[in-house]
């Protein structure tokens, strides 16, 4: 059964565009960077996610200033789950 789950983490206030962040996601791993504001890169988020995920079928937007919000689609049987907040 395949339901979605929902991923949010935080930006810095200077990260106003999709190109300044990248996202990698597994079928059980997300990894999330962005640069400083002296070009330096910096890793939001790097770990496990609990379930595994159809990393074809995962898409990711970025509230400007604010966070990333990925939503993913789960092998597992609940219908709405927050795997992940940092």
């Amino acid at each position: 059964m395949l339901k979605h789950g929902l991923l949010f983490f935080q930006v810095p206030k200077h990260i106003r565009k999709g190109k300044d962040v990248t996202v990698e996601i597994g079928r059980k791993h997300i990894k999330a960077s962005c640069k400083d504001v002296n070009g330096q890169t910096v890793v939001l988020v790097d770990g496990d996610l609990i379930w595994e995920c159809h990393k074809d079928e995962c898409v990711w937007s970025l509230v400007p200033g604010e966070h990333v919000h990925v939503r993913t689609l789960l092998n597992y049987k609940y219908y709405l789950i927050v795997l992940f907040i940092a």
